[in-house]
Parts: C-alpha cells; sequence; structure tokens
C-alpha cells in the first residue's frame, strides 16, 4: 500500500472518534436542558431475569407519541410500574430514562477511538517517512 491509502486507513478511527464525540454531546445536551416528565408504560419485559443476555426493550407513551428504549439489568427497580419518571428534550421528540442514557460512558469511549486514530496517525506517519 501506497503512503497515502494508510494515512487515509489510520484517519478512520479518529473520524468515527470525532463523530462520536459530537453526537453524544449533542444529545447529553439535550438530555441536561429537557425537563421531567411522566410517561405512560406501554409494554415492557415480563421480568428481570436474563436482561443482559437478550434484547430487551420498554414501550412509553408520551403526548400520544411511542417511544421504544432498550433496558437492561440496571432498569429493573422500575419494571412493573403503570407510569415512568422520563426526560424530554424541548421539542419533545427525545425520550431519555433520569439517569441519561450513558453519555459518560460513550464520550469516554469516542475520545478513546479518537486517541487511537491520532496515535496511528503519527506513528505510521513517523515510520513510513
Amino acid at each position: 500500500m501506497n503512503k497515502k491509502t494508510l494515512i487515509a486507513i489510520t484517519l478512520i478511527p479518529f473520524m468515527i472518534g470525532l463523530f462520536g464525540i459530537i453526537t453524544t454531546y449533542k444529545k447529553k445536551n439535550e438530555f441536561n436542558n429537557g425537563k421531567d416528565v411522566f410517561a405512560e408504560v406501554i409494554e415492557e419485559p415480563k421480568d428481570c431475569e436474563g436482561l443482559n443476555y437478550k434484547y430487551a426493550v420498554i414501550k412509553l407513551k408520551y403526548k400520544n407519541k411511542l417511544f421504544v428504549k432498550d433496558v437492561n439489568q440496571k432498569h429493573c427497580p422500575f419494571l412493573g410500574q403503570k407510569r415512568l419518571k422520563v426526560r424530554v428534550n424541548k421539542t419533545g421528540d427525545k425520550l431519555f430514562f433520569q439517569e441519561g442514557d450513558g453519555f459518560n460512558g460513550q464520550l469516554f469511549s469516542s475520545f478513546l477511538i479518537l486517541i487511537i486514530g491520532v496515535f496511528c496517525f503519527f506513528k505510521l506517519n513517523k515510520s513510513v517517512v
């Protein structure tokens, strides 16, 4: 492979990390500027058993809009309730659980991917020259 191709390949993780940081920051900002509301539970997993091993969702309704959210073991305490306290963004088209949707973990992961891309770029640039 030529040098330009290798450099372009190392930029892929950088771009993925940058995209992840930007989109997660926007979501976190929507969450922080949102308001707390109650949403009606339409459908939920029957129990908490196996939530970490299979795909499970909860369907919530707020202002006649249906929202489908992924759930896992950490959401077990609120299963079985008819209404959940959630947060919606200003426009009311995005719904978040009260604890957020793992924004800090997503930001950290995206930042690591970005750093790996930068490291690979400079390491490759140094060794190819």
